[in-house]
This record gives C-alpha cells, structure tokens and sequence, in this order.
C-alpha cells in the first residue's frame, strides 16, 4: 500500500494560562470532583460541556456548563441522574463520555457503575441536551468472564464512520488491578454494538504496549484519521498516538506530551484520570483532570492546546 501524508500532533501541549477551567465544588453534586467528558461548540461564543459531577467515590451524575469561549465556564446544574438497577439506583454512577448531534437529536454515550462492581456503557438521547431519555439496558456490557474486558467496559468514544459507527472504551481484566486496555466496537445504529475480534487494541495487552499507565482517552476524529491524548497513570503524564483506521495505531515520537508543573501550588500538580479533547479552529483543545491535595483540594478539569498547522508531517503506511 502506498505510504499516505498524515499529520503527527504528537505535542508537545501547551498548558492554558486559564487553568483550571471549572472546578469542584461548592455545590454538593460536584463537591468530590469535576471530570472533564464532552464539549461541543455549537456555533460562535456558545461552547457546552457535560461533565462527570462526582459527590464521592463511585457515584456521579452529569453537570452541565455553557461558556462563551471554551476557557470560562459557568455551571448549570445536574442535567442527568443515575436511576436503573444496572447504574446502582439513585446514589450510582452515570458519567457521559461522548455526545453526537444528529438531525436536531442528542445522542449520549455513558457509563455506569453497578452494584456488581462493573462498569457498563449506557446511552440517552435528547431534543435540547438538557432532558434525557435513557435507553433501558446497557448498550455494550462487561466480556466473558477471563476475557481481558470482564471487568469493566466504560469512557465510551463514539464517532460515525461508513454503514455507522465505531466505539472505543476502555475495558480491564477483573483479576488484575493495571490491566487497561483500548477496545473497538461497530454499529450500524449506535445501540447495538459487536466487539472487534482484534481488542484490545492499545493499551495493556496490545503487542507495542510498553509499560504505564492507562486511562479514559481523548479522542479525535479529524476526517479519516483518529489521534488520541492519554494519561499514564503511572507516571502523571499525558501521551499521544494515532490510527489511520482506529486498529492500528502509533505512539508520538516525543511522549510524554505533557508533564506535571514545578509549581507545588498549580491545579494540576498531579495530573491525568480521564481525557477528552476537540478541534477548535487551527487548534487541539485537550481537558485532562488536574489534582492538588493541597488544601482546598482540588480535583478539577484543565486545559491544555496544540496547533494543529505546527504539527510534523509524516508518512504513515
């Protein structure tokens, strides 16, 4: 096959002087954390993000905000609460993940954590963004058990592609405790979901893992081609790779992308949890979570950017 010109944005990343963008608390909903999830630019000055609004351990609901620009954010309020059995019952978990706008319609990717331990993928959809309808079931559950995803399946990444759509999510083996893996999954409709029989195909268990943590990732499609800023949950770092075709991918040349400050005061003195990123313009806009244990503690959503006319070209085959 004949090598194609891609684009590398393999950073580094350039932290924004606006951090932390929002961050926990003071309301009760959100108090424990903020988790940066799912931002979309709806027009000029009217970016939303849905974000994971965590009152403690093992249980969220989804926050919403609105901001002018993407760096000054306002919350609105919870706009999606855990109910289902499968989601642990009202004090359970639902964090969004991904969101599609398809013909007027909202479409809701997310994940739960249920009473058995598991986290499972759910979806919702929407008119306004703001009144959900959940589907009843999980649309993409746990693997079988000793499958490498019999654990969890969640951080689910959904983009249309021909004849549908494929899903990324993280899954992990139940018997170990560091064993996260990048699993692919294909749709025709968004709901019923088939695994590739290739997963997982980054992460732990895939044949160029080399060590590290691995967390929820933030993934762009940009047209054909899919980049993905990651955090290494080992080291508090962020990385990048990219896949022409979402099962192949290539690690950047100069990880880490993004290291922890020297500052001992700075927002994300520790940094990493889950990822999102979006296209904005001539830039990357990455949302990675930001710890400082410090009192007042602060587990909030940062920012950091890359642009995209200085990424290297290269050839990938």
């Amino acid at each position: 096959m004949a090598a194609q010109a891609a684009t590398s944005c393999d950073g580094p990343l350039a932290r924004s002087p606006a951090n932390p963008i929002l961050v926990n608390g003071p309301a009760a909903y959100d108090r424990d954390k903020v988790g940066p999830r799912v931002v979309l630019k709806i027009g000029p000055g009217d970016y939303r993000m849905w974000y994971e609004a965590v009152p403690a351990g093992n249980r969220s609901t989804v926050g919403y905000a609105t901001s002018p620009d993407g760096l000054l954010w306002t919350k609105r309020g919870e706009v999606l609460r855990p109910s289902a059995d499968w989601e642990a019952g009202p004090q359970g978990e639902v964090s969004p993940n991904s969101i599609l706008v398809e013909g007027g319609r909202y479409r809701l990717w997310y994940h739960s954590y249920g009473p058995d331990t598991r986290r499972r993928i759910g979806y919702a959809s929407s008119q306004d963004g703001l009144h959900w309808t959940k589907h009843p079931e999980p649309v993409l559950d746990v693997g079988a058990p000793g499958s490498w995803d019999d654990g969890l399946a969640c951080e689910p990444r959904v983009f249309p592609v021909t004849g549908g759509y494929i899903l990324f999510y993280i899954g992990k083996q139940l018997a170990y405790s560091f064993s996260y893996g990048l699993g692919l999954a294909h749709s025709p409709d968004g709901i019923h979901w088939t695994k590739d029989a290739r997963n997982p195909v980054f992460g732990v268990g895939w044949e160029g893992w080399s060590g590290g943590g691995f967390a929820g990732p933030g993934i762009v499609q940009d047209g054909s081609f899919f980049r993905m800023w990651y955090a290494d949950t080992v080291a508090s770092t962020l990385h990048y790779a990219d896949s022409p075709d979402g099962r192949t991918w290539t690690s950047g040349a100069h990880n880490p992308v993004l290291s922890p400050p020297p500052d001992p005061s700075a927002p994300d003195l520790h940094l990493g949890d889950s990822v999102s990123a979006y296209g904005d313009g001539n830039e990357f806009r990455i949302l990675y979570g930001g710890f400082n244990f410090t009192p007042p503690v602060r587990r909030c959503i940062c920012m950091a950017t890359v642009c995209a006319a200085d990424c290297a070209e290269e050839s990938r085959h």
